[in-house]
């Protein structure tokens, strides 16, 4: 019977017995590998799963070190004596502290920082702004620092009260500048007023004779119009006075020049001397102005001359037009104060009012010139006016 099992099936070497060894085979390293594969997947999902979280665990400590960081600069923004305003990468106000609440006077939070800053106008001082807020603008300098995350903290620095400060202090300075100008003008008028009512009380004596009294009264006449020189020149100083430019013949100024400082000459034993280039004939002026800046020029000279020198007036073609130079043999000008002489009420003088070489410096700088010291010349001081020729 066994016998009969063994011939009925299949046979192992046959055909189909070995397809089905062969399907099977496939299927078990098919299995195999799938088993594989998904145990590398296992593997790889927990690794992925634990770098996940790792990246998660950084950007809750970056969200929390961002968060930390913009509470502290919120606290510092709050806690500068300064006006602080945050702005977004796009310019809005995202928030101002209360130094910059205080100065605007408003809540800028939410408009664009373009139109904020539009509202403000320049002032006098720098690169200060006036912002508006309330009764009286405040003096503000504005100051703008970008953040590495896009962001911008501007920094509004008050000013308002150094500046008042200053301005009373300049008010001040002009008060005692005033106050010297005042006092020295006096002492100014005093000498030649005290000198005409001498004289004046002179042409009362009796019995005095005609030439005395004419002598006296020609003195009296001079110390008159000396004060009104010195009224003229202070009056012309401080309300600055216009010129008008006309071609203005240099024979006529110098004839005046001369009528105007030879009695000063007389008085101080000085020689004064006028010379002129024959190419020099005309320039552009104002006559009397150019006549008055040149006689204070020639009377800065007298004063520091001694009996026997002499003063010149040399006119002649320069660089820049024409020049009038003014020279002595006096001390000449220290090298400490050459930069100050040109300054209004500063002289060395006891009896001068500084405002001389103020006035001469400016007219030529009024009518297209210029007034300077000759350093080169020694001995003695040389002032040059220029001024352009008539031609130019």
């Amino acid at each position: 019977m066994s016998h009969e099992n063994h011939q009925l099936g299949p046979q192992e070497n046959s055909p189909d017995v070995q397809q089905l060894k062969e399907a099977f085979g496939l299927f078990s390293r098919a299995s195999g590998e799938l088993i594989h594969a998904y145990s590398d997947l296992q593997k790889q999902l927990a690794t992925l799963s634990a770098q996940l979280e790792m990246a998660n665990l950084a950007l809750a400590s970056q969200s929390a070190q961002r968060a930390s960081l913009a509470e502290r600069r919120a606290r510092r923004l709050d806690a500068r004596p300064a006006g602080g305003v945050e702005l977004a990468a796009d310019g809005t106000v995202l928030r101002q502290n209360p130094a910059a609440q205080d100065m605007a006077g408003a809540d800028w939070t939410g408009l664009d920082w373009a139109q904020v800053s539009a509202a403000m106008t320049p002032a006098d001082v720098g690169d200060a702004w006036l912002l508006p807020s309330g009764a009286a603008p405040r003096e503000v300098i504005v100051e703008q620092r970008p953040l590495p995350d896009g962001s911008t903290i501007v920094l509004l620095h008050d000013i308002s009260r150094q500046q008042a400060l200053a301005r009373q202090l300049a008010d001040q300075e002009r008060l005692v500048a005033m106050g010297q100008m005042a006092a020295s003008l006096a002492h100014q008028l005093r000498t030649p007023l005290a000198t005409a009512m001498l004289y004046t009380a002179n042409l009362a004596r009796e019995p005095l004779g005609r030439e005395d009294r004419k002598r006296f009264a020609g003195k009296a006449l001079d110390r008159l119009r000396q004060l009104e020189g010195l009224i003229r020149d202070t009056l012309g100083y401080v309300r600055g006075e216009a010129f008008e430019l006309h071609d203005v013949a240099v024979a006529d100024v110098l004839d005046e020049v001369e009528h105007a400082v030879l009695a000063g000459a007389r008085a101080r034993a000085v020689t004064f001397a006028c010379r002129q280039d024959t190419g020099v004939t005309r320039v552009r002026a104002d006559a009397r102005a150019l006549v008055s800046a040149l006689v204070s020029l020639i009377e800065n000279a007298f004063a520091y001359s001694s009996p026997g020198s002499e003063v010149s007036l040399a006119v002649r073609r320069g660089e820049a037009g024409v020049e009038f130079a003014v020279s002595d043999q006096g001390p000449g000008v220290p090298a400490e104060i050459a930069s100050r002489i040109f300054e209004p009420f500063f002289t060395t003088r006891s009896e001068g009012t500084g405002l001389g070489l103020a006035i001469a410096a400016r007219v030529a700088q009024q009518q297209g010139g210029q007034l300077r010291l000759d350093a080169r010349h020694a001995p003695g001081a040389c002032f040059v006016l220029s001024l352009p020729l008539a031609d130019d």
